[in-house]
């Protein structure tokens, strides 16, 4: 449907209110078609409007990725337990994703059945993280190098391996291509300070 399609254009381009009156037009025209929904759910969850989206969710109880979304709604609206019990409830790879996030003493053995199920950018992305985290470099190259467009995760496993230039040019080409991610700024400005490099720290703390 060209409507449809508008909307998730409308979507993708952050354009919150023409995305949500365009697939809530999609989804009220045509009930039968339960990814209408689901996709006006999405646009509601991003937006941040967590109760609509859960409620557009909810039409569709027996779909696990539906319910598993529920289950991070709750989780952001600070509700473990409902979570948790909704990911137990829908074995699917964001539900282990959720369970890995409930359960840090386990979060790897969670985070391994949910790349099982599904490698996508996300649950890659998820163990590429935990790895950092931990400092297990050369453990972490090895989803990081599957995610070729993630320049930043490059940058912090760069750092951890000390090649810390690297790492900088990288953080410098972020900054220009987003000048409001202030994730990136404090990143570059640490990175530079720990090597001296007292131009760039300070350009970056500005």
């Amino acid at each position: 449907d060209a409507l449809y399609l508008l909307g998730l254009i409308a979507y993708k381009k952050g354009i919150w209110t023409e995305a949500i009156d365009l697939l809530s037009l999609v989804a009220k025209t045509y009930p039968n078609y339960p990814n209408y929904r689901l996709a006006l759910a999405e646009v509601y969850q991003n937006q941040g409007n967590l109760d609509k989206a859960k409620e557009m969710y909810l039409t569709e109880p027996e779909n696990p990725q539906a319910m598993a979304a529920v289950g991070w709604i709750e989780l952001k609206k600070g509700n473990p337990k409902e979570a948790r019990k909704i990911f137990q409830k829908n074995p699917v790879a964001e539900s282990f994703l959720g369970l890995a996030e409930l359960n840090p003493n386990t979060k790897l053995s969670y985070l391994k059945k949910a790349l099982d199920l599904e490698k996508t950018p996300r649950t890659l992305r998820a163990m590429a993280v935990y790895y950092l985290n931990h400092k297990k470099y050369h453990l972490a190259q090895k989803y990081v190098n599957q995610l070729r467009e993630d320049k930043y995760l490059k940058a912090l496993l760069l750092k951890g391996l000390n090649q810390k230039q690297k790492a900088i040019d990288i953080l410098k080409e972020l900054t220009i291509e987003n000048a409001f991610n202030w994730e990136v700024w404090l990143e570059l400005a640490g990175l530079a300070e720990s090597i001296n490099d007292a131009t760039v720290a300070e350009n970056a703390y500005r």
